[in-house]
């Protein structure tokens, strides 16, 4: 009886574990786009940053060209950790700024949205044809 207790117990840990993962990757959004430094930029402020995301796996490069895998942090969904530059990134509540632990900030750049194709309008003039 106390074995099955335990197997059961170890058992409704494990669920809760799987939900708060399962939730956590629920609330992680799409960050992928291009960015601009805006503080404590390494190369021009006001350069284009990149972020490229595949499920929890992301790739960033930074104004200056240089480029680090990147994760999301297991427990936090809003947490990333940037590899090859050895700091963490925290996302805004609205997914528009990348804050590093340095100081550096990025903020997504708006997209427009491309011009309206302008179509060429052709009137053909009407050829009434009368008998003779």
């Amino acid at each position: 009886m106390r074995a099955s207790s335990k197997f059961l117990g170890s058992c409704a840990f494990g669920l809760l574990i799987a939900l708060a993962a399962t939730e956590a990757s629920a609330q992680m959004g799409n960050i992928s786009g291009r960015y601009i430094c805006v503080e404590n930029c390494r190369g021009v402020p006001g350069g284009l940053a990149y972020v490229t995301q595949s499920g929890r796996d992301l790739n960033f490069v930074d104004e200056s060209g240089n480029a680090s895998r990147a994760w999301f942090d297991w427990s936090n969904p809003n947490k990333i950790w940037v590899d090859g530059w050895d700091q963490n990134v925290l996302i805004s509540p609205s997914g528009t700024t990348l804050q590093f632990d340095r100081g550096t900030v990025w903020e997504r750049a708006v997209e427009m949205p491309p011009p309206p194709v302008r179509r060429k309008v052709t009137r053909t003039k009407r050829v009434t044809v009368t008998s003779r």
